[in-house]
């Protein structure tokens, strides 16, 4: 076939183009084949690399460069994909070419489109070659100019590997996100470094301002910290002692939580302060708006956590008063500072965190939200605070033991189930229980809760609030209740009012002991009747059934409910003279008590050369504290030191002696064939009263007259000599009296008592009473007196009377029994009424209690016992400067202080205040923060850290030692 002219000229334009594509296709390839990407692989933190190591190419037709480097971080290990381009310098753009063909059908006939741009896949790298045909112009155009760059595109993987231990990389700078108006914040946070060996400095901000939402691009510097080995050595152009500098990125997001509520910045507080403000550094515009508290979110200053208080901006109305707005600050100066943060416009409605931080005692060992009982493991600090999950009921583990030095808090929820003692405190051991229900467990002698000698329990929170007492009951032991258990010398403080039951033990067997002191008031004043001993406070009841618990000065002591007699008659003086037969004063002496509501326990020996002792009875100093009064018929041994030594312990502890002797009157002396001489006894009588400090004798010249005829022998009660009785021998009524001698008690005798009295006349003939001369007066036959010595101090009563058938029917007064019923009812009312005054530590002798220290118009015995009734604002005031009794590691209350006699005061200033006062006053400071004052130029006087404080000016200190040992009295 033969072509046109045309034809000719397209196929010519149709095979150059074919050619053109030919080459550039060719030329790819072989380019591809000039250049080699193997992947580099680099160490964490180095500082001398290069990223575009390790490639091979045509350097002459090419420059290379790196046009995206993935992010990649030297300082951070991993995997980076890195992009590079080849691009092709001038000097190698293609000449013009030109190819000519008139004829040749067969390069037409082998014509294909071949694209302009073609990929080539290598092993190593993902290479990219392009260019752009210039298509000729006119009919006639036979040549086709290609002047475009040619560019290679391509990747390969650069590994970073974590360095060694001997290429430990310089730093790792990670992102830091802040949140707009975040106080307290680091720029250097989230920088590792080797800050031995550099120094970490903050360099340009980048315009960073936390209260602008942003990121900001921050220059750091580590400058190498200068050695002996890197100064004027000529290292210090080496790598290791080169200034780094780097950049990162810090950003600030909005205080916005994901619920959509603008948050402003924490508040910190701590417990108990009381100069607080929930709006503190929260600045507006007084001028438009109101700021109120929405919900506090329960915030309480006295309870330690995490509260979410909300605030709203209300407008005001006309004429705003911004006196009563929460904001501490306008927006005069809108700048930010590191106390204030401005509420942006248009927020109204904002959230704030608040944190009370529990106080100083209390800081460590935080166990929260438990739902099992916990692993001893965890209990070895010595503040441990242990809040069980509210609504789960915990079965008790293996006994918590509160050591010496070691103060535990326990609160929430019930504990039931538990095989043993859930928890022991020791001497020296701190316990709290507040708002947790102990019942339901099988435990042993230690019951539920004990609480050992020199050991303190705080029922209810003493130190904040709100406290609330702990339930402790239905606990048993062998089906038996065994709650609470008490040890002598423990305290156990009430700080509210129990709303839940609580059972009591004590660790003394109370069938032979004394009453017992189990509790004693703290925080709170416990409910009671000093006049009769009651018990108000009904939620408190004794485990035993035998047992009854009884109120006195702020305490509760627990008792064996029945009173308890003892009659010891060491020689049988009360059988029939003639006939050796049991009498009627033994029999009707326990009637008597027994119909007084007592149960009576009889001791009697056979005669004089065979008597009963009490050592020989098997009485000891501790068994003989059960009996609310001890009667002693007829002394006619000497008392033995052992028995002397019982008899005074028993006294100690504010028990009643009654002595029974009897009249001297001849008759029963010489005449009528006496078994016993009643002048003997009598002598025998007195000398064991002044063995237990006590003194009388009986009057052997003087007697009572028999009733006859125009003889007066009625008996009066009391110093007024009344027909009625008062006090001891209130509603008894006078009889006439048989036979009785006068009581002598020696000039300056104290404590003294008359009960009863009656004419008295002298005896002049034997055997008869017809010879009795004129009356002689009036004189007393039966008295009480303060008995005793401990330390030199009476705390017992001893009750004498010489005649002992007032306690039976005889011939010579009629009947008698009801008088006899009715004393013998005083005389136990009111010996055990003494002996519970003296287990609360208060002597029944004294006609004057003796406080120590008042709180406002309230006395107290004790400096304990004011500091822990103490609070906030309130001073406790010494009442004297000598012969106080010591106070050891007392909380003085927050913002409560204590005033010597002599002025000088000392103010706690912070929660954990723990102090020591000696006998003479001196106030030494274990631990918390406290300010010294005086007035005028008194001296400031306070012991801290191991150092006694004078000064003549008001200061404030805060103790580091918290073992420091108390300030002896008379320290300077």
């Amino acid at each position: 076939m033969r072509r046109t002219k045309a034809n000719r000229a397209l196929t010519f334009v149709m095979a150059a183009a074919l050619l053109i594509g030919s080459i550039h296709g060719v030329g790819a390839k072989e380019q591809s084949k000039a250049y080699d990407a193997p992947e580099l692989t680099l160490t964490q933190g180095v500082t001398d690399y290069d990223l575009t190591e390790g490639i091979t190419y045509d350097s002459e037709k090419y420059t290379l460069s790196v046009t995206d480097t993935g992010n990649f971080d030297i300082n951070v290990a991993g995997d980076y994909e890195i992009s590079y381009a080849l691009t092709e310098k001038e000097s190698s753009v293609s000449e013009t070419e030109s190819v000519e063909n008139t004829e040749s059908a067969d390069i037409i006939e082998s014509t294909e489109t071949v694209s302009g741009t073609e990929t080539i896949e290598t092993t190593d790298a993902m290479a990219t070659v392009e260019d752009t045909d210039q298509t000729p112009e006119g009919d006639a155009a036979n040549t086709v100019d290609t002047q475009e760059k040619q560019v290679i595109t391509f990747t390969r993987t650069v590994h970073v590997v974590a360095a060694s231990e001997d290429e430990v990389p310089m730093y790792e700078a990670r992102e830091l996100v802040l949140v707009q108006g975040e106080e307290g914040y680091d720029m250097t946070d989230e920088i590792l470094y080797d800050d031995v060996k550099y120094t970490l400095t903050v360099g340009d901000l980048g315009g960073f301002d936390i209260n602008k939402i942003g990121s900001y691009e921050v220059t750091y510097s580590l400058t190498p910290v200068a050695t002996q080995e890197t100064q004027g050595n000529g290292q210090d152009d080496t790598q290791d002692n080169q200034v780094i500098t780097f950049q990162r990125t810090v950003t600030v997001k909005e205080a916005v939580e994901e619920n959509g509520e603008f948050e402003v910045p924490e508040l910190y507080l701590e417990q108990g302060q009381e100069d607080y403000d929930l709006a503190a550094g929260l600045v507006y515009d007084e001028n438009k708006y109101k700021l109120n508290i929405k919900d506090d979110g329960n915030f309480d200053i006295m309870l330690s956590g995490e509260y979410k208080v909300t605030f709203v901006l209300n407008p005001l109305e006309e004429n705003p008063d911004s006196e009563n707005n929460t904001g501490d600050a306008d927006t005069s100066d809108p700048d930010q500072t590191e106390d204030t943060f401005v509420i942006p416009e248009g927020i109204t409605t904002f959230t704030r965190k608040v944190i009370v931080s529990p106080s100083l005692v209390r800081s460590a060992g935080l166990l929260d939200d438990l739902d099992t009982w916990p692993d001893e493991s965890l209990l070895t600090e010595d503040y441990i605070e242990i809040n069980f999950k509210v609504g789960v009921s915990i079965t008790p583990g293996k006994t918590i033991t509160v050591r010496a030095g070691q103060t535990i808090t326990v609160s929430n929820d019930t504990l039931s189930g538990g095989t043993n003692t859930l928890f022991n405190v020791e001497d020296g051991g701190h316990l709290t229980l507040n708002n947790v229900t102990i019942t339901g467990n099988t435990v042993g002698d230690q019951g539920a809760v004990c609480v050992q000698n020199g050991a303190l329990l705080d029922l209810g929170y003493n130190d904040k609030s709100p406290s609330i007492t702990p339930q402790i009951s239905g606990n048993t032991k062998d089906g038996n209740a065994r709650n609470l258990v008490v040890a002598d010398g423990a305290r156990v403080r009430l700080n509210a009012k129990p709303a839940n039951p609580i059972g009591i033990s004590h660790t003394a067997d109370m069938n032979a002991n004394t009453p017992k002191e189990v509790m004693h008031g703290g925080r709170y004043a416990i409910a009671g009747d000093q006049g009769s001993n009651t018990n108000n406070e009904t939620a408190i009841t004794a485990d035993r059934s035998d047992c009854v618990i009884s109120y006195a000065y702020d305490k509760l002591i627990l008792n064996l409910s029945k009173k308890q007699v003892l009659i010891w008659d060491p020689v049988s003086y009360c059988h029939d003279n003639s006939t050796g037969a049991p009498g009627v004063l033994w029999e009707n002496t326990t009637t008597s008590f027994q119909s007084a509501g007592a149960e009576v326990k009889e001791y009697r020996g056979t005669n004089k050369s065979n008597p009963m002792t009490l050592v020989a009875a098997g009485e000891t100093e501790e068994s003989v504290g059960k009996y609310d009064l001890i009667y002693i018929r007829a002394p006619y041994i000497d008392l033995t030191e052992d028995d002397k030594a019982i008899l005074l312990n028993y006294l100690s502890h504010g028990g009643r002696i009654f002595i029974q002797a009897e009249d001297s009157h001849p008759y029963w002396i010489e005449g009528n064939g006496a078994k016993n001489s009643f002048t003997e006894m009598n002598a025998k009588a007195s000398e064991l009263a002044v063995a237990l400090g006590a003194q009388f004798t009986v009057n052997q010249s003087l007697g009572m007259a028999l009733q006859e005829s125009g003889r007066d022998c009625r008996v009066l009660f009391g110093t007024a000599q009344t027909t009625t009785g008062t006090g001891l021998t209130a509603g008894m009524n006078t009889w006439s009296l048989a036979a009785a001698s006068p009581i002598n008690v020696p000039s300056g005798a104290t404590g003294v008592e008359v009960l009863m009295s009656t004419q008295t006349y002298r005896w002049v003939g034997t055997p008869g009473f017809a010879t009795l001369p004129q009356e002689q007066g009036i004189k007393a036959w039966c008295v009480d007196q303060a008995a005793g010595n401990l330390n030199g101090v009476k705390w017992g009563r001893l009750t004498v009377s010489t005649d002992a058938n007032m306690w039976a029917v005889s011939s010579f007064q009629g009947s008698q029994l009801e008088n006899a019923r009715i004393f013998a009812g005083n005389l136990l009312t009111n010996s055990r009424k003494n002996r519970i005054s003296a287990a609360a530590g208060v002597n029944p002798n004294a006609t004057v209690t003796n406080e120590q220290a008042q709180i406002n118009t309230t006395k107290y015995q004790t400096i304990s016992q004011a500091l822990a009734k103490v609070k906030m604002n309130e001073t406790v005031e010494l009442l004297a400067a000598s012969g106080l009794t010591p106070a050891s590691n007392e909380l003085l209350y927050n913002t409560s202080s204590i005033k010597e006699m002599n002025g000088n005061t000392v103010h706690a200033d912070s929660n954990g205040t723990n102090i020591d006062v000696s006998d003479t006053g001196a106030v030494t400071l274990r631990s918390g923060e406290v300010t010294v004052s005086n007035t005028g130029a008194n001296t400031r006087k306070l012991t801290v850290d191991g150092y006694v404080l004078t000064s003549g000016t008001d200061y404030t200190v805060k103790a580091v030692d918290t073992n420091n040992n108390t300030t002896l009295g008379g320290a300077t």
